[in-house]
């Protein structure tokens, strides 16, 4: 069909997701790959519809939709744009998860780990900072966590040269700092030790 016409179905499909409308709801897996399918689409009105519906099925159906996102943030064969816009879907899929984040925390930071290592520096800036902005939501189980985002942290202000994805680093270090208070120095000290030296490089 036409590009109007498809981004016109995707948007009442979007809605009948997020009304939980029972014809929806007996087809899940039916509408994640209308979504999944149009997100190659070339023009951004098509593969931001795509997105858009993606991010609201995660509400539904996180445990099938989760997966499929980080696949595609992680994704080197999509456009910039498009990951860039699915980051941005994560983000917010992660801010709406509430106390049901834990249970998809390792597979969303896998996939933001994993976009810092592309081509791509506001793609790696964009990863970073969605690390940012996951660590306050992952409340009482960050300590669990920070570790791993410190030593990452670490990796990224020794190996990384450039100045934009270094300052995302930083933004995400003080995140965690402000998040973790004085538990930082108790589950990442010897990692903020090292942070301390690259920052002073």
């Amino acid at each position: 069909p036409l590009l109007p016409v498809r981004a016109q179905g995707m948007v009442m499909l979007r809605r009948m997701v997020l009304a939980r409308h029972r014809v929806a709801l007996a087809n899940l897996p039916k509408v994640l790959a209308i979504f999944d399918s149009q997100l190659r689409d070339s023009d951004s009105y098509g593969y931001l519809n795509a997105i858009s519906g993606l991010a609201a099925l995660a509400d539904v159906c996180p445990r099938d939709t989760i997966p499929v996102l980080c696949s595609h943030f992680c994704d080197t064969s999509l456009a910039m744009d498009i990951r860039l816009k699915v980051s941005e879907a994560l983000a917010k899929v992660v801010a709406r998860c509430g106390e049901m984040l834990p249970e998809y925390a390792r597979d969303i930071l896998d996939s933001f780990e994993g976009a810092c290592h592309t081509s791509e520096p506001v793609v790696r800036a964009s990863a970073l900072a969605s690390i940012g902005e996951m660590a306050p939501t992952l409340g009482p189980l960050l300590p669990v966590f920070a570790p791993r985002m410190v030593a990452f942290l670490s990796h990224v202000l020794a190996n990384d040269a450039n100045e934009d994805v270094r300052r995302a680093a930083v933004f995400v270090f003080s995140a965690l700092l402000d998040t973790l208070g004085l538990d930082a120095f108790t589950c990442a000290g010897d990692e903020l030790k090292a942070i301390r030296g690259h920052l002073k490089q």
